[in-house]
């Protein structure tokens, strides 16, 4: 019965930690890098709607891939601290021999040996929350003896305690392995937000990629179709001058308008190809090599816009609702008062209660040594000689005497124990058992205490600069809110007038060359107007792209460039 007791304290004691509430196992699984494994040759061209680069960037990125590491060692972290809560299950096992040189009329012979060989097992653990450390224990011991005195050799010794310390000021409710649970649980949902932080800040660089490829390409386009119009001019130009209309300086003219165009004509299509590798290296860069021809076709049109209400409160409301770093502020507040509280507990005095209990058992043989005192005895008629009245005769008396064994030795009184080491546990748990407990309590006090009221003054600092900072991000998300909203409505505007600009540009051209047909205009001035044209042309095509880049920048303003974007948290958190 008592192993199966103990077996059940056992069980228990393994089971405190549940009270922790510990999370499920989330370990990474394993993965092999992109670039170790199979890469496809990126070349020829490829069809992407922003809704697909974002989508491809969230599982080919390796920014984002990075960070997703970040989520899951915080909750290893947040492992690892609750690991301080499970029970160590221990054993021990020693063997001991001692010859001891003895002068002692209660010993018989020069010297006493003995041979002892002990082990324990147990649980020892701390409680959650609490801070209460437990220890349960079990004990067995075998001792064999020459010593005279000892009934039992082999003496056998088993007993099994329960003892706990309870902290009741320092270290009760607040003690370090708990707070830095508590610590560590807020660090892991910290975690999360700074994920999501991060992944807003890919998404939005990877639709400034887009549309500023988008808009490399048109003016791409501009350029090229302006170098094409400057050779047609020079051409013209040609052809009057050898009719001798025009003068040779008109032909120069011209001249250095087409090497003007194809000067902006080599930037234009530098520019467009570094657009390239920086969209293709936010949604497929593992795949990306020196050698690699891909080129990326935009689907989705710049000129395609909506107009948007712009509402500067309902725009700040939803940053304060859904801003990740808004999140992470809070937590950091939440860490530092934990830390204050954990201060305040280490600066009050230690006062614990300890207290165990348990049972003891013997068992053993009987002692082959030879007795000094005791042993068994029997009784025996003594007859001697003896005068009765002066008459001589016989006197029969009766004596107690020791009882030898074969060698002429003391037999032992046999001791009511059993004689196996598994009998030394007979009685635990019932009214016959030996019981031992103890209680009482533990005080210190450290003098003056400078750590402690140093460890709580410095926990309200970290306090109020962890508010402060909070205020402080407030403050600039009001900022970023009022300046996004103040980008796109300027965009939306600009925009409108950028196009009333190229529709000016362009008649002003149309205009110009048709004087020069007249002759009443020269090549020099046809080339100002068609500079004036691309300009304009340019100058749209960049207020199209400030729109799409101010979209993208109000919604992370706003915190819902994800929701916007059609991207999933959940999805996206995974390692690749």
């Amino acid at each position: 019965m008592a192993r199966h007791l103990l077996a059940a304290l056992l069980s228990f004691g393994l089971a405190l930690p549940a009270f922790a509430e510990d999370p499920p196992d989330t370990a990474a699984p394993e993965t092999t890098p992109v670039p170790g494994g199979l890469q496809p040759d990126l070349r020829g061209e490829l069809a992407l709607s922003l809704h697909d680069a974002i989508a491809m960037g969230i599982e080919n990125n390796l920014d984002v891939e990075i960070v997703r590491h970040d989520p899951l060692i915080a909750q290893q972290e947040h492992r690892i601290a609750r690991g301080a809560h499970d029970p160590n299950l221990y054993g021990t096992f020693d063997y001991e021999s001692r010859e001891t040189p003895i002068a002692s009329a209660l010993q018989a012979g020069g010297r006493l040996v003995e041979r002892e060989t002990t082990g324990s097992a147990g649980l020892v653990g701390l409680i959650p929350k609490l801070g209460w450390t437990y220890d349960l224990a079990f004990t067995g011991r075998r001792i064999t003896t020459t010593s005279s005195i000892s009934e039992l050799s082999p003496e056998y010794n088993s007993g099994i305690t329960g003892s706990i310390t309870m902290p009741i000021l320092k270290g009760f409710l607040w003690g370090q392995a708990w707070t830095q649970v508590k610590i560590s649980g807020l660090g892991s949902e910290i975690a999360q937000e700074q994920f999501r932080q991060q992944l807003m800040d890919v998404v939005r660089g990877i639709a400034d990629a887009y549309w500023d490829l988008a808009a490399q390409k048109e003016n791409r386009a501009v350029a090229n179709k302006s170098l094409e119009t400057s050779r047609a001019l020079l051409g013209q130009t040609n052809a009057q001058y050898e009719v001798g209309v025009v003068s040779r300086v008109e032909v120069t003219e011209s001249e250095a308008g087409v090497a003007d165009r194809e000067f902006r004509q080599i930037g234009a299509d530098n520019r467009y190809l570094t657009a390239q590798d920086t969209l293709i290296d936010a949604v497929l860069g593992p795949y990306l090599t020196p050698s690699s021809s891909l080129k990326v076709i935009p689907t989705d049109k710049p000129e395609e816009y909506t107009t948007f209400e712009l509402d500067r409160e309902e725009s700040a409301r939803k940053a304060f609702e859904k801003r990740p770093e808004l999140e992470i502020a809070r937590r950091q507040v939440e860490q530092t008062q934990i830390s204050l509280k954990f201060a305040r507990n280490q600066r009050l005095p230690q006062l614990d209660l300890v207290g165990a209990y348990g049972y003891r058992g013997l068992a053993g043989a009987t002692n082959p040594a030879e007795p000094i005192f005791g042993g068994v005895s029997q009784i025996q008629p003594v007859t001697e000689p003896a005068a009765i009245n002066g008459v001589p005769g016989t006197l029969t008396t009766f004596q107690q005497v020791p009882v030898l064994d074969s060698q002429g030795k003391r037999i032992r009184q046999p001791v009511n124990v059993g004689r196996t080491f598994s009998s030394t546990d007979d009685d635990f748990f019932s009214a016959d058992g030996a019981k031992a407990w103890t209680g009482g309590a533990r005080f210190s006090i450290p003098l003056g205490n400078r750590a402690g009221r140093g460890g709580v003054d410095r926990a309200h600092l970290e306090l109020r600069k962890a508010r402060t900072f909070l205020r402080r991000l407030e403050q600039q998300i009001i900022i970023d809110v009022r300046k996004s909203v103040r980008d796109l409505r300027s965009a939306q505007l600009g925009i409108e007038a950028a196009e009333r600009r190229r529709v000016a540009a362009q008649e002003q051209h149309r205009a110009e060359q048709i004087r020069l047909e007249h002759g009443e205009s020269t090549p020099f001035d046809v080339l100002q107007r068609e500079e004036d044209l691309v300009e304009a042309q340019s100058q749209k095509i960049g207020a199209l792209q400030i729109y799409h880049s101010s979209v993208a920048s109000l919604d992370r303003a706003q915190g819902t460039i994800l929701e916007d974007r059609g991207v999933i948290i959940e999805e996206a958190r995974p390692l690749r």
